[in-house]
């Protein structure tokens, strides 16, 4: 089912429909807190909508759950980096 999630938030986004994008990533989250690719695919698309601070804190969240995965970590702070920047 989560696949299911995230795999229609990315057809939503390709349609632009990026409400309903964002709310199949947070469903996602919801029906598996400790899956790491809910957060991950999220914060990509939000890092894809420009917003980098709320990208960044999603792939912090991932990192929390894969912490052996060192570029969650790289994303973050260059996320980080572009929200100062903009």
């Amino acid at each position: 089912v989560l696949d299911l999630y995230l795999d229609r938030a990315d057809v939503n986004y390709k349609l632009n429909k990026l409400e309903d994008a964002q709310n199949d990533y947070l469903k996602a989250i919801s029906l598996d807190a400790s899956n790491p690719q809910s957060p991950i695919e999220f914060g990509t698309f939000l890092w894809k909508t420009g917003a980098y601070s709320k990208a960044a804190e999603q792939y912090g969240n991932a990192y929390k759950l894969q912490p052996d995965d060192k570029s969650l970590l790289v994303n973050k702070a260059y996320l980080l980096q572009l929200a100062k920047d903009n």
